[in-house]
């Protein structure tokens, strides 16, 4: 009898030592952690390279990113993503050094400064065609409401939402803050001003893209790389580049191509519709940036065979993860 209970005794000694020593399961670590609000005026918190699943995809609690490449349309190559987060202040805008002045550099540089999971580049605000715009990046106004109509503005409030003002005057603009921000609950978090607006509740804008006002100036009819930001949900976002004539194995898209592109990709996502897609700089500033598969970092990943004329930019947009060790 005695001898039954030391080797009882020693059993439970044993499981207790192994309870110990074996990895705690993830939801138990999860107990000790939960999403947050991030201040927009702060860096977000550093990357947790572990939770990249593999290069085309990357999950926590409060940021999925799913990357789709190997696409193609009227003989042009296309990469898209899908990102969900949980709340408003994950989506974010940021620049090389200071708003005031021209310094530009690659895109994973920018994104890799500011702890970004998923970034692309933004409008190129402090090009010379940007003189008259109304940039607001992270909650400060950095340009005044003097607007050109040429240039169709994103808003994107609090929330993660997306507002389009098209052919903007300044009446427009202010019309559009007294009765949204003065008059009502929203912030304006990060404005960018390029366009065309393609997509509007559902809807294709326009028959012909080449009807725009800066037609002449993002040549809609020309065939080129494009980038687009789209909003598909509450706190859902999908992002689309394609490749140029400067890639290999590319023609490139006209606007109205890149239209049926998105209209492509609409029809491959599930139970998602693309309620606003806008238009941003394209070309060689077109750029998507996500994991390197061979290192803990982060690069661009569309247009691979032309790296050659990945071009130096101003500013991104990209999303970070708010799930955070108390």
């Amino acid at each position: 009898m005695v001898k039954s209970l030391w080797k009882i005794a020693v059993i439970i000694v044993l499981l207790a030592m192994l309870l110990v020593l074996a990895p705690l399961p993830y939801s138990v670590y999860d107990a000790y952690a939960e999403i947050v609000e991030l201040p927009l005026e702060q860096k977000a918190p550093a990357v947790d390279w572990s939770r990249f699943v593999s290069e085309d995809e990357y999950e926590d609690p409060s940021l999925h990113v799913r990357v789709f490449r190997g696409n193609r349309i009227y003989d042009t190559n296309y990469v898209y993503a899908v990102v969900e987060i949980a709340n408003g202040s994950q989506i974010r805008s940021a620049f090389v050094d200071r708003a005031t002045n021209d310094q530009t550099a690659k895109g994973f540089r920018i994104a890799m400064d500011n702890n970004a999971v998923f970034a692309v580049n933004g409008d190129y605000f402090c090009h010379p065609w940007h003189k008259e715009t109304y940039i607001v990046r992270q909650s400060h106004e950095y340009k005044t409401r003097y607007v050109d109509k040429k240039w169709d503005i994103l808003i994107i409030d609090q929330y993660g939402d997306f507002h389009v003002i098209t052919e903007p005057t300044k009446d427009k603009l202010n019309a559009w803050i007294d009765e949204n921000v003065v008059n009502g609950d929203l912030r304006i978090i990060n404005t960018f001003n390029f366009g065309p607006l393609l997509i509007e509740n559902g809807q294709t804008t326009r028959e012909d893209f080449n009807t725009t006002l800066n037609h002449d100036y993002i040549g809609n009819h020309k065939q080129a790389q494009h980038m687009c930001i789209c909003q598909l949900d509450k706190l859902t976002y999908l992002f689309v580049t394609s490749e140029g004539p400067d890639d290999e194995k590319g023609a490139g898209l006209t606007m109205n191509q890149f239209v049926d592109c998105l209209r492509e990709i609409e029809d491959s996502l599930e139970g998602y519709t693309i309620k606003t897609a806008f238009n941003l700089d394209g070309g060689n500033s077109a750029t998507m940036v996500f994991k390197d598969p061979e290192k803990d970092g982060l690069k661009k990943i569309n247009a691979p065979n032309n790296r050659n004329a990945e071009r130096w930019i101003k500013d991104i947009i990209y999303f970070v993860s708010a799930w955070q060790e108390e």
